[in-house]
């Protein structure tokens, strides 16, 4: 079976598979910074993504995907950043709403 080409599986030491994406992400922190990114991988735990918006470790986040053919996006109420390189930010998600729980399982086809 061909992966669509927005799509590449793979499996790291981390607990759960990653997939390879260019997936648009808008974010917001509770004070009220906001920002726009592109999900470079994305897991059922967290992602990877890229922006010019300088973040700081440990802030929370409001994280929307915009998964291509996908209305409404996959919206991530909770999340941490964990790591940061340079533009780029691991984001663990802390709660996941039922309906986004669902839309990643779809997409990673569980």
């Amino acid at each position: 079976m061909t992966q669509p080409a927005h799509r590449h599986i793979y499996a790291e030491r981390r607990h759960s598979i990653r997939v390879v994406t260019e997936f648009p992400t808008a974010f917001s922190t509770p004070d009220g910074e906001a920002g726009e990114g592109t999900a470079l991988d994305l897991s059922t735990r967290g992602c990877k993504f890229r922006t010019e918006t300088p973040l700081t470790l440990n802030v929370e986040l409001e994280l929307q995907i915009f998964i291509p053919g996908e209305t409404p996006p996959l919206v991530i109420p909770h999340a941490v950043v964990r790591w940061a390189d340079n533009a780029e930010y691991g984001v663990e998600f802390q709660q996941i709403p039922e309906i986004s729980r669902r839309l990643l399982q779809d997409l990673f086809g569980l």
